[in-house]
């Protein structure tokens, strides 16, 4: 049943995030895909990382941008996970003020390079700071939908 649950978080966040027009609007899929890597094992905490990059994609974006980025971060975010023995939360939060701003750089560049497109670099801080303040707001909501699993 978990399974069941944590696809249904993330194909109504990836539908969220695909419905919020503002410059400075936070990246739900990735407080999302952070908090499933602090709460889940890592092989699945990758996998629903994939699978929630490849649904932005699909629905709202263009090429594989946000696959590679969200599978990237988690990735790195699974890595840190073994060194800092902090309670969830707190974990999650840092976590999320780390890799925010890697997310975006490598979304930026991906960009650059593949579309030629000039992305400001401004929001990084704003988009940082926004993830940071909603990022216990929506670890409460899925605490306990979502149990954590133990390593």
């Amino acid at each position: 049943m978990p399974t069941v649950i944590v696809f249904i978080v993330i194909f109504l966040t990836v539908w969220l995030q695909g419905q919020i027009h503002f410059v400075l609007r936070p990246d739900l899929v990735l407080i999302l895909t952070v908090i499933l890597s602090v709460k889940l094992k890592k092989e699945k905490a990758v996998t629903w990382a994939f699978l929630s990059g490849w649904f932005s994609d699909a629905l709202f974006s263009f090429g594989f941008i946000n696959t590679f980025s969200k599978t990237t971060v988690v990735g790195l975010a699974v890595f840190l996970k073994k060194y800092l023995m902090w309670p969830e939360m707190q974990l999650a939060a840092f976590l999320v003020l780390v890799i925010t701003p890697v997310s975006k750089l490598i979304e930026m560049f991906l960009l650059k390079g593949f579309y030629s497109e000039n992305v400001p670099w401004w929001p990084i801080l704003g988009v940082t700071v926004i993830n940071l303040i909603l990022t216990p707001l929506i670890f409460y909501l899925l605490d306990r939908p979502i149990q954590s699993e133990n390593e």
